[in-house]
C-alpha cells in the first residue's frame, strides 16, 4: 500500500482533517472488519472523478469476499455511482450481491 502522503498528492482534494480521519479510520479498520465479520475497503474519491482503493482489511473472525489485493483499484462505473450517491445522500444501501 501506498503511503498516505504520496495518495493525498495524487488522488484527491481532501481537507487535512478529512485526511486525519482516514488516516484514524484506516488505524481502526481492522477491529470494525472483524467486529462486522466482513471486509472493509476503503474508497476515497479522486481528483479524476472517480475512486481508488486505499485500504483492505480482511476479517480475522469469518470469511473474505475479496480474494485478491484490491488496493490501488479503481472503482468500476457501477461502483462509482452508488458512491457518489452514498456521499451525496448519506443513504446506506443494502444489497443482495456482497460486492
Amino acid at each position: 500500500m501506498s503511503s498516505f502522503a504520496s495518495t493525498k498528492e495524487r488522488l484527491t482534494d481532501l481537507s487535512d482533517s478529512d485526511w486525519d480521519l482516514i488516516r484514524r479510520l484506516t488505524g481502526e479498520s481492522q477491529v470494525i472488519a472483524d467486529l462486522g465479520f466482513a471486509d472493509l475497503v476503503i474508497w476515497l474519491p479522486t481528483t479524476a472523478g472517480s475512486f481508488e482503493a486505499v485500504a483492505l482489511r480482511r476479517p480475522g473472525t469469518g470469511s473474505t469476499i475479496y480474494h485478491e489485493d484490491v488496493v490501488g483499484a479503481m472503482a468500476t462505473r457501477a461502483q462509482r455511482e452508488d458512491f457518489r450517491q452514498a456521499m451525496e445522500t448519506g443513504v446506506i444501501e443494502r444489497r443482495s450481491n456482497p460486492r
